[in-house]
């Protein structure tokens, strides 16, 4: 199993796990030999508030120099990205727009009459900004339009507004299908930072997401190295991963499905009530 949706907080600078990213290369790599094929991995970091990207195109599975380029820097928040084998192309994840960052997993029935809503609901210049008709982008798009309409609002509102917007608008589509008759379930997992506050924010909804708190930094079984800062004395130590699959043998625990979470610049995790209420 490899993972492909990745978030990580820390309360000091970090790097992406050497697993991580060598998993990501391995599944563009199988998915070339399939025929399949994938788009490409991604990375992005916060940095001193500006948010940095990497996107590797073509599968070097055991490339030290692809890798090393991947994980350049350290940040305190940081994502990646790479989709499964068959998944829609031309859309490069993480999706970023000024200091905002997210990587979006959606599948929904009726995905183009609730792209059509998406963008009815979008000032010209946020319709303007959509470069595909992926339905990932539709959404990071209406989060940041959620966003600027209230921006007194913290980030986890937001995202629940958003996702219920989704949700409802899926279901309007398809009111003359039952589930028995074939209607998709749906699948909405985000993890984004709005450019406005520390940390991310995510939600979890019609499949497993799983999280791990790393209480010190991980000396790296790949690389040889400590993927941290070196943290002063007095000053503990926390970094928060999620992903859509554990990619090592720690102990990761299953963050509650249907929900609207938060990860604070501590590596706090805060969950609230059901996504879709």
């Amino acid at each position: 199993m490899m993972s492909y949706l990745y978030g990580m907080v820390a309360t000091h600078p970090t790097r992406v796990d050497c697993e991580l990213v060598e998993r990501h290369e391995q599944r563009i790599a199988t998915g070339e030999k399939s025929g399949r094929g994938v788009p490409a991995w991604g990375t992005a970091h916060v940095c001193e508030g500006n948010v940095t990207t990497r996107l590797q195109r073509t599968p070097q599975p055991y490339s030290r120099r692809t890798r090393s380029a991947a994980q350049d820097g350290m940040s305190r928040t940081s994502l990646t990205w790479c989709p499964p084998p068959g998944s829609e192309r031309g859309v490069l994840q993480p999706l970023v727009e000024g200091a905002s960052m997210a990587v979006i997993r959606v599948s929904i029935a009726s995905a183009e009459a609730v792209c059509s809503d998406i963008r009815g609901a979008l000032r010209p210049r946020r319709r303007d900004a959509l470069k595909t008709d992926s339905l990932a982008e539709h959404v990071f798009q209406l989060l940041l339009e959620r966003r600027d309409q209230m921006p007194s609002r913290t980030p986890m509102r937001t995202l629940r507004a958003v996702t219920w917007n989704v949700l409802r608008w899926s279901q309007r589509a398809d009111t003359d299908v039952s589930i028995g008759d074939g209607m998709q379930m749906p699948l909405l997992q985000v993890l984004w930072n709005s450019g406005t506050t520390d940390g991310l924010v995510g939600c979890t909804i019609g499949a497993p997401l799983w999280s791990l708190l790393r209480t010190e930094p991980r000396g790296c079984g790949i690389c040889g190295t400590v993927h941290a800062a070196r943290t002063p004395e007095r000053e503990s130590y926390a970094a928060r991963i999620l992903v859509s699959e554990p990619f090592t043998d720690e102990e990761w625990t299953s963050v509650p499905g249907d929900s609207v979470f938060s990860v604070t610049a501590d590596a706090h995790i805060d969950h609230v009530a059901t996504a879709s209420a």
